[in-house]
């Protein structure tokens, strides 16, 4: 059975540009080539593509309010189950750009609800219970909002008012990081290299986070791979990189101790829930350092931290 996709592959601003593939077969039930070819080769029968798919996987919105459909593609309607597991089925939401389409939302969800609002379409999500730091099979909900001036999805409360999101989640709508961004990522890939030897298995991740600084700006974090160490050895951690938003544009603020982490934005500025131990956020409750900006030292300060086995407040600062 298909665990939940570890591609968190959503990428906001890359466009997708029409292919000549069965262009005579569409109607006003498909989307244009520009998605609906890249769809008919993942959803293959025999190592083939189709040649259609049911036209009820589809459906028209107006995401951004250009006047102009985007499209949801609903694979729990597409008559194939490999796109389906334990966390869900896929949901792939296209929005429309000049020159063709991007890819605003794809990740597996068990179920999703848009609607139109005072602020703008909401994507309301139940996903697998991973993303939420506990079990699958648990509840997992989450909240988004489109934001047109940004072209992307910004994380809300969820429908029961939640605000904390593991780093799983905000890479669910990730838009391509900025140059600098990239450089400390292949960086960090260069030190584990340094240290271990041999070049880490996955690449480092980073996603872009509710404003950390109150500039009202999203700010990135970057975590490191994990570097081999060799047989028989733990791997080596490297520590995460906070980037913050400056007069100067983005720029190297922070860096925290490895392992997991939650953005709680509850508050703003929004603030970093470290998760202190291993194998954190899948069913383990783990001790938890909250971080919050410090405007007049311009640096991170603890405000908080949490017992390992209640989560009740250990100690305030």
């Amino acid at each position: 059975m298909m665990m939940p996709s570890a591609r968190i592959g959503l990428i906001v601003g890359a466009s997708i540009f029409a292919t000549p593939l069965i262009a005579q077969r569409l109607t006003a039930a498909f989307p244009p080539n520009a998605i609906l070819a890249p769809i008919l080769q993942d959803v293959r029968d025999d190592e083939r593509p189709r040649l259609m798919v049911p036209a009820r996987m589809f459906r028209q919105i107006d995401l951004n309010h250009d006047g102009i459909a985007d499209w949801v593609a609903d694979f729990t309607k597409s008559g194939e189950s490999g796109f389906c597991g334990t966390g869900g089925c896929r949901l792939v939401i296209y929005t429309s750009k000049p020159g063709g389409y991007a890819t605003a939302f794809d990740e597996q969800v068990r179920q999703f609800k848009i609607t139109s609002g005072r602020e703008g379409m909401r994507l309301d999500l139940d996903m697998h219970g991973s993303f939420c730091g506990t079990f699958g099979a648990l509840a997992c909900p989450m909240s988004f909002r489109w934001d047109q001036p940004h072209g992307r999805f910004v994380e809300i409360a969820n429908l029961q008012g939640g605000t904390r999101l593991q780093a799983s989640v905000l890479a669910v709508a990730d838009p391509l990081p900025p140059p600098i961004v990239t450089t400390v990522g292949a960086g960090l890939t260069q030190a584990c290299i340094k240290l271990s030897g041999k070049t880490p298995d996955d690449r480092p991740r980073a996603v872009t986070v509710p404003d950390l600084n109150g500039d009202e700006e999203r700010d990135w974090v970057v975590s490191a791979p994990l570097c081999p160490a060799g047989d028989d050895k733990p791997a080596i951690e490297l520590d995460t990189v906070i980037l913050l938003t400056s007069p100067t544009g983005l720029v190297r603020s922070a860096a925290f101790a490895p392992g997991g982490y939650a953005i709680d934005f509850a508050t703003r500025p929004a603030q970093i829930v470290q998760l202190l131990g291993s194998d954190c956020g899948y069913g383990t409750i783990c001790p938890e350092r909250v971080l919050s900006w410090d405007a007049a030292r311009r640096q991170f300060k603890t405000v908080a931290e949490h017992h390992a086995d209640t989560n009740e407040p250990l100690e305030r600062f």
